[in-house]
């Protein structure tokens, strides 16, 4: 028979994610808890070792499920590792509810760290989007001058293709290239007030943005050369 003051503290749509043996079994969770609230105490560092050597290999069991259930495509074991990074700085906060108390704590702490890290992916990706956008719809820009050489009706069935392989571009791109083209194309942002911004020179921030450029157009003009070329030689 499960014994349900095992779990009651734990978020409610988590529990079909969760192994019940894992649940049920008091004495771990109530080891898992002495050694948590000792080094909370003590700040002996070889008790916090005893803790992740005790739960560990448990929780990264549990931590698979949940990311399972979430489809996040995640490192279970760079989750655990996280999770347990931030229990080191949150022990202060913790409180011993009785059974379930430290697996429910750190469930809740993983699915923060989760919903954290979706939120700035998509905050990434909106990012990344609206600069693909902004490159493939400016009259002036090298991309719509590629599609002004095909038919009308080409271009306009072209430009979410053009966008796609912007993003693919962008990704290539060193990190130096990358954050100059996102500060001037989505924050609006000046050349001088960009080299300020980053400690380099005026002239290093435009070199930056001509290479992001050239090599974005590099990378678009072999697609489109690819994709014409396979369908002229048909199937």
């Amino acid at each position: 028979m499960i014994d349900e003051s095992s779990h009651a503290r734990l978020p409610q749509d988590e529990l079909s994610a969760v192994p019940w043996r894992l649940l049920t079994d008091r004495h771990f969770d109530r080891k898992a808890v002495r050694l948590l609230e000792e080094f909370r105490d003590d700040e002996d560092p070889e008790v916090f070792r005893q803790l992740f050597e005790l739960a560990g290999p448990r929780l990264l069991s549990l931590l698979r499920l949940t990311m399972v259930q979430h489809r996040c495509q995640e490192d279970p074991m760079e989750l655990l590792t996280d999770t347990f990074a931030q229990v080191y700085r949150a022990r202060s906060t913790f409180r011993n509810q009785g059974d379930g108390s430290f697996t429910g704590w750190f469930l809740t702490i993983a699915q923060n760290l989760l919903r954290q890290r979706h939120r700035e992916q998509s905050r990434r990706d909106r990012r990344e989007s609206t600069v693909a956008r902004g490159i493939v719809d400016s009259s002036t820009n090298p991309f719509t001058c590629l599609v002004r050489e095909e038919a009308a009706e080409a271009a306009r069935t072209a430009c979410d293709q053009l966008r796609d392989l912007v993003l693919r571009a962008m990704q290539s791109l060193a990190p130096g290239s990358r954050q100059v083209l996102l500060l001037h194309t989505i924050h609006r942002m000046k050349y001088k007030d960009i080299a300020r911004s980053l400690g380099i020179t005026t002239s290093a921030v435009a070199m930056r943005m001509k290479r992001a450029r050239e090599q974005i157009l590099r990378h678009v003009a072999r697609e489109l050369e690819a994709s014409h070329a396979s369908r002229e030689v048909g199937p």
